[in-house]
């Protein structure tokens, strides 16, 4: 790739899809009752120890809060589409087989098709009406069958491409990311080198993730002496253990990812750390923080790596599609699934099943290599 600079901007960008007009319903605006249910729902889903919950649906606050969404789409459709009075909403209205099957018919015909969210928000009511609520077999056995007839329309799901650029171009934009020497000589006030910092951290970590293919949360959450700590040969090391990761426990034992930093990033780590971090002026022992000094929140994170990579090449690639690029990339290359998924904290059966088509589809000029030699007659040359 040539030499890059910004020349886009993300806010001015041409959407692929005109915006819709809003039909959830807040969980503000939800009535005291229904919030008073949830919240034991929540308590259910999310404490440490439960004898009445299966532990695999157990999750972290965080990841509760997202799914809220799922849920607010759902009950705004039955007071804004269905005409529902909102006083009279209670969360077993997710187990109803009707009212769910009506919001997906009426999502599919307002929105393109049946989509992975509405996929995703009728197996979280599923889990509802099943394991929390334990409605009548009846009930949860209609909602498994709308959950199984659910199949999104790849055709109408915007394209991955779109957004995807190779592993080449991410680090040119890393590099492109590090302040000149000009930019720094510059700099005299605090904000003016707040902000270099701010783009230190970002080339950093535009270039960590394209060796180290981590989730947003080990970025957002990697610490100093915990996550991230040099080793008895002073070797830094990233390591992520139990609850720190997506899944805490691998066949009865604790999940655990422990991999070296790479070795080309170690001197911009450790310049990153005494020069370039200090100016932010936190005390928090996340390696990568706000320009304020604060905790990374996902969103922030995500719409400032996404509008970076968009500001050099126009597409917006976010940090989890990275995951996707890092596997595609090295499992063409290499043919190495058992390297990818200790690559990406993944089990073998998980990246074997999403990148299976890597493999299959050079599968038959492997094979003509191999029969070509294997077929060989005996003191024949070929």
């Amino acid at each position: 790739m040539s030499q890059l600079y910004r020349k886009f901007s993300f806010d001015k960008r041409t959407r692929q899809c005109p915006a819709r007009q809003a039909y959830g319903l807040k969980y503000a605006q939800w009535p005291r009752s229904l919030k008073s249910q949830f919240a034991k729902y929540k308590e259910w889903r999310t404490s440490d120890f439960n004898l009445d919950r299966p532990y695999r649906f157990r999750q972290r606050e965080a990841t509760f809060e997202k799914a809220i969404l799922e849920f607010e789409c759902f009950f705004g459709f039955l007071v804004n589409t269905h005409k529902h009075d909102p006083a009279t909403l209670r969360l077993a209205d997710v187990c109803n087989p009707d009212l769910v099957t009506a919001y997906v018919q009426w999502h599919a015909r307002t929105h393109d098709g049946l989509s992975r969210f509405i996929q995703k928000s009728v197996s979280l009511f599923y889990t509802v009406a099943r394991y929390y609520l334990r409605v009548h077999a009846d009930q949860w056995a209609k909602l498994q069958d709308v959950k199984a007839a659910i199949r999104p329309d790849k055709a109408k799901t915007r394209s991955k491409r779109a957004k995807w650029n190779s592993l080449a171009d991410l680090e040119a934009i890393g590099k492109a990311e590090y302040p000149s020497k000009r930019e720094q000589h510059r700099a005299k006030t605090d904000h003016q080198k707040k902000l270099l910092a701010v783009r230190v951290q970002r080339s950093l970590i535009i270039r960590l993730l394209t060796r180290r293919p981590l989730r947003s949360r080990n970025i957002r959450e990697i610490c100093l002496g915990e996550n991230l700590y040099q080793d008895k040969k002073a070797n830094w090391i990233i390591e992520f253990a139990g609850d720190q990761m997506k899944v805490e426990e691998r066949r009865g034992r604790e999940n655990i990812y422990c991999i070296s930093f790479p070795a080309d990033l170690v001197s911009l780590l450790e310049e990153w750390l005494n020069e370039w971090r200090p100016l932010l002026n936190t005390e928090l022992p996340n390696v990568f923080v706000s320009k304020s000094g604060r905790p990374l929140l996902q969103t922030t994170l995500n719409n400032e790596f996404k509008k970076t990579v968009y500001a050099y090449t126009r597409k917006a690639t976010n940090i989890h599609t990275i995951r996707d690029i890092w596997a595609t990339e090295y499992i063409s290359t290499t043919r190495d699934i058992v390297g990818a998924a200790q690559m990406l904290g993944d089990t073998v059966e998980t990246v074997l099943r999403r990148y299976t088509h890597l493999l299959t589809a050079s599968a038959a000029e492997s094979a003509d290599k191999f029969l070509k030699e294997a077929l060989k007659q005996p003191g024949r040359k070929s």
